[in-house]
């Protein structure tokens, strides 16, 4: 027999957010899923190129998780691509190819370590896991590509005015605080 309850859709949510991370987990770092997906936070494909351009949005100062919040309309896939897609437009030249180059180059980063370094499903930077070493040196590889991408943004003389940082922090806390903000978006997406 089928039990209800009286609930309210916010407690649901939750109730189910706990559940899918009870299932999935929640990681700051890369890791790849039983399909050999690179994945970070709660199941999260940063193959797909649409999830990359939000980290490097939230990165360059371009998305805020208040503008999440404020989205009541982001329900589907697509919404969600045309809204990211949307914010990008808006910004100037160099911030687009910066984003979409940084995007293009993880992508090839991940799927030359697919093809060259044998990364293997459920792969984690966590000990006992498979492929260890070579997760960390992706995740490693990825922040070099990120801080590359907003060298070349910075010298651009028409961005003089608006310098992004390049932070000095530890390679994984960087991309950490980058994930986190992907934890968050999914979150409330979900929300």
């Amino acid at each position: 027999m089928l039990k209800t309850t009286n609930q309210s859709y916010n407690d649901f949510e939750i109730r189910l957010l706990t559940l899918v991370r009870l299932v999935e987990g929640a990681r700051k770092y890369i890791y790849t899923d039983s399909k050999t997906i690179a994945t970070i936070g709660i199941g999260f494909n940063i193959e797909v190129i649409e999830w990359r351009k939000v980290i490097l949005m939230y990165k360059c100062g371009i998305l805020t998780p208040s503008m999440l919040e404020t989205q009541t309309n982001l329900n589907t896939e697509p919404q969600v691509k045309r809204y990211i897609n949307s914010l990008l437009t808006h910004a100037s030249q160099s911030m687009q190819t910066l984003i979409n180059t940084a995007s293009q180059e993880i992508k090839n980063k991940i799927d030359e370590y697919k093809r060259d370094n044998n990364l293997q499903a459920n792969s984690s930077q966590e000990s006992p896991r498979r492929n260890v070493v070579i997760i960390q040196n992706l995740q490693n590889d990825i922040n070099t590509i990120l801080q590359n991408n907003i060298a070349i943004y910075n010298n651009n003389a028409e961005n003089r005015n608006n310098q992004l940082v390049k932070h000095k922090q530890s390679i994984r806390k960087n991309l950490s605080l980058c994930f986190q903000f992907i934890i968050k978006a999914q979150q409330d997406l979900l929300n």
